[in-house]
Formats: structure tokens, C-alpha cells, sequence
């Protein structure tokens, strides 16, 4: 539980670094400067475990995903407050759980209780949305894309983790974002 918080602060702060960095450069470059910053790190931790990747074809899958999410989710940071690119993120695990069980097949069932749940965040992203999109704010929906294509890019990974080692993928998916 302490990681899951500590992860969530980490993503919160980076985040807010993002809205900094998006006054002077476009999306593109803090992806560009995300990938390049992560690279020493990752390949510290990747070196025990190794660099081969078994399933190529699906990384390349999760990268389009991990790009998309972040370029969008950056572009969205040049204009939408912290608080609602933060609620609007917490859509992810809602939508993994509509993904998880189209792309991974019926081991990944959803209860009714679930699919409540998942109505239930639909309707508060409609209304936190709303507003924005009213005024004219489009925004909001770049957090929503990205937010999908987040939760996209995990099921990519939960599907990749049967056969391939975390480090190697995260490795992996800073070469190729610092590379896009």
C-alpha cells in the first residue's frame, strides 16, 4: 500500500512538473525529455535481468499506447487545473477493467458490481467534463484520451508480463519513447 501511495505522489509531481515545462516547450519535447531523464535509471535497473524482449510485436503495441498517453496527457497539462488531470487519471483502473477482459480474454471477467462502478465513473467524468467542454475547453477530452489510452497501454503490460521481465519492458519502452 506505502508504494502504491509513494507511486501515485511520484506521478502527482511529475505532473506538475509537466505544467511547468509545458509554458516553454510542446508535448513532443517533454516526452522526448521524460524518456531521455529515465534512460540512465532504467538501464541501471534492467542490467541483472536482461534486455531481450520475447514478445516484440505487443511491445511495439504497448509504446503506441504509452506514447499516446503521454502526449496526450501533456498537452492536456498545458491548460487543464492539477486537481482535475488528476481526477480525470483516476478514470485508468475504470477503464482497465472495460479493456481487460475484450483484449485478454474471459479470465479477466467483470461482476455487475463492477460494471456499476464503471457507470458510476463514467457519470463523474461527464460531469467533471462538462463545464470545460461548454466554455469551449477541449482539454479536458486530451486527459481523457490519454487516460484510455493509459489504460490501454496496462493491459498491453499485463498481457506482456506473462513472458517478459518488468525492467526489460520499462528498458525498452524509454528507448523507443526517447527515440519516437
Amino acid at each position: 500500500m506505502l508504494l502504491m501511495i509513494l507511486a501515485h505522489l511520484c506521478f502527482t509531481v511529475m505532473v506538475a512538473m509537466v505544467k511547468v515545462a509545458r509554458r516553454e516547450m510542446d508535448a513532443l519535447d517533454v516526452v522526448w525529455w521524460r524518456g531521455v531523464a529515465s534512460l540512465p535509471i532504467a538501464f541501471l535497473l534492467t542490467w541483472r535481468y536482461g534486455f531481450r524482449l520475447r514478445r516484440p510485436r505487443l511491445f511495439l503495441v504497448r509504446v503506441g499506447f504509452g506514447f499516446g498517453a503521454m502526449f496526450c496527457g501533456f498537452t492536456a497539462a498545458q491548460q487543464l487545473p492539477l486537481t482535475e488531470m488528476s481526477l480525470i487519471g483516476k478514470l485508468q483502473p475504470i477503464l482497465v477493467a472495460v479493456i481487460a477482459p475484450l483484449a485478454l480474454g474471459s479470465g479477466e471477467r467483470v461482476g455487475s458490481r463492477t460494471w456499476g462502478a464503471i457507470a458510476l465513473g463514467f457519470c463523474g467524468c461527464t460531469i467533471l467534463l462538462a463545464p470545460g467542454l461548454g466554455s469551449g475547453s477541449w482539454f479536458g477530452l486530451w486527459a481523457l484520451a490519454g487516460a484510455a489510452l493509459a489504460a490501454s497501454a496496462h493491459v498491453t503490460v499485463r498481457g506482456l508480463g506473462r513472458t517478459e521481465d518488468p525492467m526489460t519492458l520499462v528498458l525498452w519502452f524509454q528507448v523507443c519513447i526517447a527515440l519516437i
